[in-house]
């Protein structure tokens, strides 16, 4: 999977023999570039992909393997707008389990944490440790699950890792 236009994804299969390059629309207007694309290891035979996009917009797609997949907006109560770029998601131990992160300074929600697929999601920390939210550093790269309450992010700032679902950060 990669970025094509915006509002467009494409698919290759096939390589490296045979190359077959399908491409799929997932939103229409302006809903930013794809600034993430995270594939789910629970998707199955069918596959699910989740896109995240430089405006902060969140899209699901199932059906992902077959050539006529499925989009679903689950921007939701997600903040959007021009320098919310989401710069990872993650998946816990099932798809309903979704960590996202925006790699931006200025903005107080850096990282949200959904426990039933992306419909609500919680404030995990704080860039400056704002509302009683723990400090993690507002430039995130990269977010590793361990374990269902284990987690490590990769920041400007280094690395943080919390052990109990994100309460604290060390």
């Amino acid at each position: 999977y990669s970025a094509r236009t915006e509002g467009t994804i494409f698919r290759t299969s096939g390589l490296p023999s045979s190359p077959n390059t399908q491409y799929f629309t997932y939103a229409s207007g302006t809903p930013g570039r794809i600034s993430h694309i995270k594939v789910s290891p629970y998707g199955g035979t069918s596959g699910t992909v989740f896109i995240g996009t430089e405006t902060g917009r969140l899209f699901k797609m199932t059906n992902a393997l077959s050539g006529t997949p499925t989009f679903t907006n689950l921007t939701g109560s997600l903040t959007t707008g021009t320098g919310r770029t989401i710069s990872c998601i993650e998946i816990g131990g099932s798809e309903d389990t979704l960590l996202l992160t925006y790699s931006n300074y200025g903005i107080s929600n850096s990282v949200l944490y959904s426990t039933n697929g992306g419909t609500s999601w919680t404030l995990n920390t704080h860039w400056y440790g704002g509302g009683g939210k723990p400090y993690v550093h507002a430039d995130l790269h990269r977010v590793l699950y361990v374990s269902g309450t284990t987690c490590f992010l990769g920041h400007d700032g280094g690395v943080s890792r919390t052990t109990n679902g994100g309460s604290i950060w060390t």
